[in-house]
């Protein structure tokens, strides 16, 4: 498994050193690093809100400013975990008494500048088996569809996938981030699906089971918000399920 790395740091000098000591580690390790380093917080952030997440992330508490505002990593780590809950963050910093801040956003601990050798290889000892056990629990607890748009791969969980919408050649994924458009079969996206979470109601559309707030007269409403068309082959074994989940949550 090769990790995924991010390190975001305005100041060239630093990010080129911990460039250096991370090549060194996976020498001494073994261990595989995919690394992309951003020198501003906003392009890191503009990356990951297009799905492209990182196991960890190395951020430098002060990275300068924009238009005159200073800008924070820890306002830039904030951001990211709305995004994402699961990415092992550690802060570089030039203050050893930073740390209670790297605690308000669910740090793994922060790298005192200049860096030493020694201190990266135990920080990243550490972030490797927390990234290890998150990987571990995830698969247990959550699966994902996976496809390649644009020539990007792409791993969206299916909690976050709405409905699948069949359009012609091609399949829309309504997720609630945003709907993507993908060069697939229906059937071959089903065939990724765990159909115990996913229900078809139409011979266009699967929706998944977890967001259904209200069946009734051929039509289903997503998360209260969203209806669309049940096809009478569909509609019997759909309403009595969904009739029963009621009758038992009660």
């Amino acid at each position: 498994m090769a990790y995924s790395i991010a390190i975001c740091d305005d100041e060239s000098l630093f990010c080129q050193k911990i460039c250096e000591y991370l090549d060194a580690y996976q020498d001494e390790t073994g261990i595989e690093l995919e690394i992309s380093h951003f020198n501003t917080g906003l392009d890191l952030l503009d990356h990951i809100n297009n799905h492209n997440l990182y196991h960890i992330i190395i951020l430098d508490v002060e990275l300068g400013n924009i238009n005159g505002k200073e800008i924070l990593g820890t306002d830039i780590a904030k951001e990211i975990r709305k995004i994402d809950t699961h990415t092992v963050l550690l802060f570089s910093t030039n203050h050893p008494n930073f740390a209670l801040s790297a605690f308000e956003v669910d740090a793994l601990g922060y790298l005192l500048k200049p860096y030493h050798y020694s201190d990266l290889k135990e920080k990243m000892n550490r972030a490797i088996i927390a990234v290890d056990y998150l990987v571990d629990k995830m698969t247990a607890e959550e699966k994902y569809l996976t496809f390649t748009m644009s020539g990007q791969n792409f791993h969206i969980p299916f909690a976050s996938i709405l409905y699948i919408e069949k359009h012609r050649n091609q399949v829309i994924l309504h997720t609630s981030a945003k709907p993507y458009t993908i060069y697939q079969t229906f059937k071959e996206l089903k065939n990724q699906l765990d159909m115990q979470k996913f229900v078809q109601i139409h011979q266009g559309y699967i929706v998944n089971y977890s967001h259904i707030t209200f069946v009734k007269n051929y039509t289903v409403v997503l998360d209260s918000t969203i209806t669309l068309p049940v096809s009478r082959s569909f509609y019997p074994k759909l309403n009595q399920r969904f009739r029963n989940d009621c009758f038992n949550a009660i």
